[in-house]
Formats: structure tokens, sequence, C-alpha cells
């Protein structure tokens, strides 16, 4: 059975076992087209990101972004994960004012093999957004296995338009909210025995 076939039994479990190493591309399928920044999005926002460990109260971080975003940009790129950094996957809806995505991929930094997934879920108005993230890691680093998780809040005021500099489909400029986490999760395995 194809692991897209998996993906529509089984879901989240099906997710699991690709991020594992269960799946390559189907030969008959596309991957699924990129999430595009609906243009209400579109902006220069001041993110501020609250991370802490999975089931946990303790902050491990308060970061705070500045970022443009732009109409047409994808949500790989609003999160601040370009395509030549990590192969990332992501599904769901994005429209004038929700945001739900599941995303799914892998990177190598650092001598370390990462499979991510994870999950952002939004709401937007003319002046600010909101909403949560959830990221797990695994890592490989030379046989050494181990897999943390992230839950972040983010809370965004618009700062102003989308800046005429903008191309049709830009990159972000600044670090993403998953780009950031995955930053924390290295810094916490690198700190555990």
């Amino acid at each position: 059975m194809s692991r897209h076939r998996w993906i529509s039994l089984l879901g989240a479990t099906a997710v699991a076992a690709a991020l594992l190493g269960c799946g390559k591309e189907d030969p008959v399928r596309p991957p699924p087209a990129p999430m595009l920044v609906p243009e209400p999005w579109a902006g220069l926002w001041e993110i501020t990101l609250t991370s802490r460990e999975c089931g946990s109260d303790s902050i491990l971080a308060i970061d705070i972004l500045v970022d443009s975003v732009c109409t047409g940009g994808t949500l790989v790129d609003f999160l601040g994960l370009e395509d030549d950094e990590v192969e990332l996957t992501c599904t769901g809806t994005w429209n004038d004012t929700d945001l739900a995505a599941t995303c799914s991929g892998s990177s190598q930094s650092f001598g370390c093999d990462f499979d991510i997934s994870g999950t952002v879920n939004a709401t937007a108005n003319d002046s600010s957004f909101a909403g949560v993230a959830h990221l797990d890691l695994r890592l490989n680093c030379d046989g050494d296995l181990s897999s943390d998780c992230v839950d972040a809040e983010l809370v965004a005021r618009r700062l102003g338009p989308e800046p005429a500099s903008c191309p049709p489909q830009a990159t972000s400029s600044a670090p993403g909210v998953l780009e950031t986490l995955k930053r924390r999760l290295e810094a916490l395995s690198t700190v555990q025995p």
C-alpha cells in the first residue's frame, strides 16, 4: 500500500510512519501544491513566539520576530523553512482569516538527520493574528536517537501593509515559527545526556 493510501486511511499514524522512512514519493501522484499566503495575511508583522516543552508550563523561550509576509509566498517560507533547507510538505487550509496546516519533512544539519512534523493553527484579522504551533522532532546523530517536542503560542500585530518590495512569491527574510522551534529543539538536544 502506498504512503498516500496510508495517509488517507490512518492520518497521523501514517505521517509518523513516513517520518520514520517508510515512504517514498508516489510516482503516480505528484506532491501536494504548496499552500500560498492569502492577501489579507500579507504585511509587516511583529510576532511574539512563546515556546514550551510539550506537557509543561515552563517557558523555554520568548522570541520576537519582525518579518515581511508577502502575498503568494508559500507556507514553508512563512514558517521560515525554505525548500533548500528542509524538505517540508504542508497540507491543510489557509483562507483570509484561518490557517490550519499539518507539515512533515526531513533535514540534515550539525551531522544529524532530522524528521520533523508539526501543526500550525491561527486566526487573523486586519491588525493581528494569534495561534498555536506544535513541533515534534526526531534526531538521528550517528546512530544516537532522540526526540523532542515543543508547543508554541503565536501572537502577532501588524506593523504595516505588505511592503512594495515583496515579489509575487517572496521568501521570508527572518527565521519563522518552525525554524525558531527547530533551533530550540536543537539546543535542547545538545544539552540532554
